[in-house]
């Protein structure tokens, strides 16, 4: 079993992963709405930022992700 220490770090470079895709992507719509002109590119992207809010860091995910019981955030 992995120590708690390397799950957190794990979980961190998967969610560097995430962020630089969704950044990568929603760069890409905009300059898509830029080049095309049309405002399906806005719509794109502000949907893959609304699909993404349930990955957002909370404690049901940290749970998940962690494998761990009880976890609390300070901050």
């Amino acid at each position: 079993m992995r120590s708690f220490d390397e799950r957190i770090i794990r979980y961190e470079k998967l969610y560097k992963r995430r962020l630089s895709w969704l950044m990568t992507i929603c760069l890409a719509s905009a300059c898509f709405n830029i080049l095309s002109g049309r405002p399906f590119f806005i719509y794109l992207a502000t949907f893959e930022l609304l699909t993404f809010l349930p990955f957002l860091p909370n404690r049901q995910l940290f749970q998940k992700e962690l494998q761990v019981e009880n976890i609390e955030i300070i901050g």
